[in-house]
């Protein structure tokens, strides 16, 4: 048994369990072929994924087992290449890397960058290799004025970890630029003073928006979810 299969086995009981497998095949197909291959499509059927009406409640279970197994954003081809396009040459870490599947893929791509995650939560499954080190002592191994952007996905609702990043960050690194994959201000990422803390893109400055756009303008979200890509000064 694969360990998508063996999670729905353990995670969700007999009915429903028969329910997903019977009406959402082709997406668990799909996330067991990432999980495999660590390879992702250009972009997702969002139609298949965010269902409506009474095929709505398979928009929960799917995007469960996605975010255990793959990542907690839709994870697609075609952002990583506007993102590589705009950071390559760059130095590049990653903090709450989880599984490491956006360092895997900006990686294919040739950029040079090093994942890292504190491992508070299961990522037992990598995608590339994961450090054991907290934000704070990740930034820390790295002499001053080293480092361009951090790139960070889904900061924990509420975490305030993310604080002392940005503390350390003004300290050690004042020039690095934060990429920042997640719901915004008053969302389900971060806390809102890590939100205080940071200087988000001036959307009244046509070069920046348009940087903002073309950031964004693959990147997509589950029904119900208002997650977007900035860059935050610090």
């Amino acid at each position: 048994m694969n360990i998508v299969d063996k999670y729905i086995e353990d995670k969700i009981s007999g009915a429903m369990r028969d329910y997903i497998y019977r009406n959402s095949y082709r997406e668990l197909d799909l996330i067991k072929s990432i999980v495999e291959t660590g390879e992702v499509p250009d972009k997702y059927d969002l139609s298949s994924i965010n269902r409506v009406g009474d095929k709505a409640l398979d928009n929960f279970y799917i995007r469960d087992i996605y975010s255990h197994h793959v990542s907690w954003c839709l994870v697609n081809n075609l952002w990583i290449s506007d993102l590589y396009d705009y950071i390559k040459g760059s130095k590049v870490i990653e903090l709450y890397a989880g599984k490491g599947l956006i360092s895997k893929l900006l990686q294919d791509k040739g950029l040079d960058i090093t994942a890292y995650d504190s491992y508070k939560w299961d990522i037992s499954t990598k995608y590339t290799e994961v450090l054991n080190f907290d934000c704070v002592n990740a930034i820390l191994q790295y002499p001053d004025n080293t480092l361009d952007y951090i790139l960070v996905s889904w900061i924990p609702y509420e975490d305030t970890s993310c604080i002392d990043m940005v503390e350390t960050l003004k300290k050690h690194q004042p020039n690095c630029k934060i990429i920042y994959i997640g719901e915004d201000y008053g969302g389900c990422n971060a806390c809102d003073e890590f939100f205080d803390q940071v200087i988000d893109f001036d959307y009244n400055n046509e070069e920046e928006y348009e940087l903002f756009k073309k950031l964004n303008r693959n990147f997509q979200q589950f029904d119900g979810i208002h997650d977007i890509i900035c860059i935050y000064s610090i």
